[in-house]
């Protein structure tokens, strides 16, 4: 097995992000990060359109690089919705 294959895809996943709290820490590590610095992070949550609204931001700009929505699957419960 490769080294490459086992290491996560992301160092932080913000789970719950459309929450009040998850807003804040996303704009937090938007702002302390940025989305292509060296953290590799992601928002997570149950509503892909809530997520994708927070990902664009009010102005447009990305707050997020990548957006994982919940999935009804319980053996792949999050799937990639870039």
């Amino acid at each position: 097995m490769s080294a490459t294959r086992n290491r996560p895809t992301h160092d932080l996943v913000v789970f719950g992000a459309t929450s009040f709290v998850g807003q804040i820490l996303t704009r937090y590590l938007t702002e302390e990060f940025g989305t292509h610095d060296g953290l590799r992070w992601a928002i997570a949550g149950r509503s892909e359109t809530k997520l994708a609204a927070l990902r664009n931001g009010r102005d447009g700009a990305p707050l997020a690089e990548d957006v994982l929505a919940a999935r009804s699957d319980p053996w792949n419960p999050f799937f990639h919705a870039r």
